[in-house]
C-alpha cells in the first residue's frame, strides 16, 4: 500500500515539474518575442531616433510615436483628441492623419494607406514611410538591422549617405 501512495506523489511531482517547465517556456517565449517587436531602429540622417513607446511592425509596415517623427523632420505638430486626428505643418506642406482612418491627406492630395494610424499605449502611431515622404525624405529599410533609415534634407538636390548607402541605395531598399 505504501508504495502506491509513494508513487502518485511522485506522478504528481513529475506533472507539477512538467506543468512548471511548460508556464516557463511559454513565458520566456512571450519575453522573446516581445523583445524582438522592440527592436525596430529609425535613424534620420544617420542619427538615431528616440521614442517614449518603440516603433512596432504591422502587416509589414513600420509605425512610429506621431510626434517624434515629425519633430525630427522639423514639423510641427496639432492633436485634436474630439476627431482623433493630427495635423503636422512643415513650410507649405500640411499633413492630415486621423486614428482608424486609411486616409491621409498631403496638403489637398489623398493618400491611401497600407496601415492607418493607430493608438498604442496612449500615443498615436503613424506609417513612418509616409511621414517620411510627405516630407520629401527618401525612407528605405535595412533587413540586416531592423533598421528605417530616413534621409532628409531641407535641399532635395543634396542627400547625404547614411551607413555607407547613397540616396539611391536607399530608395531601392524594400517597404519599411
Amino acid at each position: 500500500m505504501q508504495s502506491i501512495g509513494v508513487k502518485r506523489g511522485t506522478n504528481t511531482l513529475k506533472k507539477l515539474l512538467y506543468l512548471l517547465i511548460l508556464v516557463f517556456s511559454i513565458s520566456f517565449y512571450s519575453i522573446s518575442a516581445s523583445a524582438d517587436n522592440n527592436s525596430i531602429n529609425v535613424l534620420v540622417n544617420n542619427k538615431p531616433l528616440q521614442f517614449d513607446v518603440a516603433p512596432v511592425s504591422e502587416n509589414g509596415r513600420t509605425l512610429v510615436p506621431v510626434r517624434a517623427i515629425f519633430e525630427a523632420l522639423g514639423a510641427t505638430v496639432e492633436w485634436d483628441n474630439s476627431t482623433k486626428t493630427v495635423t503636422a505643418i512643415k513650410d507649405d506642406t500640411i499633413t492630415i492623419l486621423q486614428v482608424g482612418n486609411n486616409k491621409a491627406f498631403v496638403n489637398t492630395r489623398e493618400v491611401i494607406l497600407d496601415v492607418p494610424a493607430k493608438t498604442i499605449n496612449d500615443r498615436t502611431f503613424v506609417p513612418v514611410r509616409f511621414v517620411g515622404e510627405a516630407f520629401g525624405a527618401i525612407v528605405g529599410w535595412d533587413n540586416a538591422s531592423k533598421s528605417v533609415i530616413i534621409e532628409y534634407t531641407e535641399d532635395p538636390n543634396q542627400i547625404s549617405a547614411a551607413q555607407g548607402l547613397t540616396a539611391k541605395d536607399i530608395a531601392k531598399k524594400s517597404d519599411s
